[in-house]
């Protein structure tokens, strides 16, 4: 459970005025600024600076043209922005990252999880976003209940992302590599495995095993293993290298 600590947990309701932080970055009113650096104390503070600041930022960033095909990514400030490119042009401004693809789950909410699938024969295979396929979207919650994973679109797996749900009629080759049916796509993949694929992005973590890990998708890989071999689990003690650790702002929610 996380507390809240005094920080702001929503600025939906807060007006439109943009705020250029001590820290360079642009947010969207002193209250998204003030969200996003939450708990950073000290030295680390950030605080309102005039707009000025901020115009040559303000002025790339706004240059970042961006389509409205929906593909929906959720970013470490726990919004949910309609695709890849417009997470980019908020990590312009603010430093916003990519949390995982598809939307952001709603935190405030507890998960009732599935003790039994019914049905599966006739339900189709879901990528999730956390990087792992599922046999339904019943299956990804029973198995990852508690971990907020939600189904994204099938080219964000590894094992999907040459397959289609039905098939189209034409059998249109898209580089060389023909789109195949899920289910036919999918014929004798192991649901179970460890199989992760994990980013490259060096964001380190260190583990109670006094290990550093690249970053937490390589530490949850690692916790994937321990347990089908009946090892103890590893958990993270805090982001940076082992002897090393960095703050991090309260809320974001995603770390």
């Amino acid at each position: 459970e996380r507390t809240t600590g005094g920080c702001p947990i929503s600025c939906e309701a807060v007006p439109h005025d943009p705020v250029c932080g001590s820290n360079g970055r642009l947010y969207d009113s002193e209250c998204d600024m003030e969200r996003l650096n939450c708990g950073l104390g000290g030295a680390g503070r950030v605080f309102p600076v005039s707009l000025e600041k901020c115009r040559k930022k303000m002025d790339s960033c706004e240059r970042i043209q961006c389509p409205f095909t929906l593909d929906p990514v959720c970013g470490t400030d726990s919004t949910t922005y309609v695709n890849y490119c417009h997470l980019h042009k908020a990590t312009c401004k603010k430093g916003v990252e990519l949390a995982h693809y598809g939307e952001c789950p709603d935190m405030s909410i507890r998960e009732n999880c599935d003790a039994e699938c019914q049905d599966q024969e006739s339900t189709y295979p879901v990528c999730g976003s956390d990087g792992n396929v599922y046999k339904s979207t019943c299956d990804m919650h029973k198995r990852t209940c508690g971990q907020k994973v939600v189904a994204v679109a099938l080219h964000h797996c590894e094992a999907t992302k040459h397959c289609v749900l039905e098939c189209r009629g034409d059998n249109v080759a898209v580089q060389h590599v023909y789109e195949v049916p899920l289910k036919q796509c999918l014929s004798g993949f192991h649901f179970l495995s460890c199989l992760r694929f994990c980013p490259k992005t060096f964001e380190p973590v260190c583990g109670t095993d006094g290990k550093t890990y690249s970053n937490e998708c390589f530490l949850k890989m690692e916790n994937c293993r321990a347990r089908s071999l009946g090892r103890s689990f590893v958990n993270r003690i805090y982001h940076g290298k082992c002897g090393y650790p960095q703050p991090q702002p309260k809320l974001y929610m995603f770390r």
